[in-house]
């Protein structure tokens, strides 16, 4: 939960240093007045962060995988969290609301345990406004109540949930019988292993200069774009959106999610942390760009023999 909460200040900020900066302000506030507003005491539970009131010892990860199904069914599109968490209002339709946790909370909802039922009741007696709303050309009438308060709800039912679904899985599991792999039927004798040792030594040779050839070029195409995109500076501290351009434009790894794009660019800044930000400029540079390389060659995006990688690491 930790780690999607920085991914998602990233976004935002779009350097490393900024989010990580917003990211210790918000532990500090949950620490200091975590207790004050359900968001707070929501987001301190889930990131088992103490706070004033709480100490929040263990983290669960069974409770955030319930916590992100409760919110895919809540919001079908991120924008929709923005609409209904970001406004004053902070308005979300009942309906939709007890239709999420009936769809989040099966095995409880199923067996008509105790806890679902208090649940259901509490979120049918929150605080609630009607308006009327204007859906696809007719009017439509809705019962809005405060997200913060019915995600908080919902999520106090959270552990009884997952023990539930912990029994329905153990008693309905099942054990398939364990088939051995076959062994192989035929080995080389001892002039063809002479002679496939040779040719995969020479072999190996041949890639490996290969190999530092490509991460030599890749290292100067990453000192080249730095220098043409922050002149100012050509330290190799390139922004989330100038990574993800290097990526897809200068490397043409185009089938790379932004997902994708995140992880690489928060395990590439975590190899960078300790670089000394009094170092002259060029050094830094190169750091980081020798830094960038092993991160290529460590996630196999340095394809060995496919045009692409010709075409980009061959020199101009």
């Amino acid at each position: 939960m930790a780690q999607l909460a920085r991914d998602i200040l990233i976004r935002k900020y779009g350097i490393k240093r900024l989010a990580s900066k917003a990211l210790r302000s918000l532990v500090a506030l949950c620490k200091k007045a975590g207790s004050t507003t359900a968001r707070l005491r929501l987001f301190s539970g889930l990131c088992a962060i103490p706070t004033d009131t709480d100490k929040n010892e263990d983290y669960s990860v069974a409770r955030v995988g319930i916590f992100g199904t409760l919110m895919s069914h809540l919001f079908k599109a991120p924008k929709d969290v923005g609409l209904a968490m970001g406004s004053k209002q902070l308005g979300i339709d009942r309906d939709l609301v007890m239709t999420s946790f009936a769809n989040t909370f099966v095995s409880i909802r199923k067996r008509g345990t105790a806890e679902y039922k208090q649940t259901a009741r509490a979120l049918l007696t929150l605080p609630a406004d009607r308006v009327i709303k204007l859906v696809e050309g007719s009017t439509t009438k809705l019962t809005l109540i405060n997200v913060d308060d019915a995600i908080e709800i919902m999520m106090k039912a959270w552990e009884v949930e997952f023990r539930q679904r912990s029994v329905t899985t153990f008693m309905s599991k099942g054990n398939g019988p364990v088939v051995p792999a076959s062994p192989g039927s035929c080995s080389p004798n001892k002039r063809q292993s002479t002679l496939l040792g040779s040719l995969l030594t020479k072999f190996s040779l041949k890639q490996k200069d290969a190999k530092a050839q490509r991460e030599e070029r890749l290292e100067g195409l990453f000192i080249a774009f730095d220098n043409g995109h922050n002149s100012d500076s050509s330290t190799g501290e390139l922004t989330l959106e100038q990574f993800q351009q290097f990526l897809t434009d200068s490397m043409q790894l185009t089938n790379l999610t932004s997902r994708d794009v995140l992880e690489l660019y928060n395990e590439w800044e975590d190899s960078n942390e300790e670089i000394d930000e009094e170092r002259v400029d060029n050094e830094a540079q190169e750091e980081r760009a020798k830094s960038f390389v092993s991160l290529v060659v460590r996630r196999g995006l340095l394809k060995e023999d496919t045009s692409t990688t010709s075409t980009i690491f061959s020199p101009s």
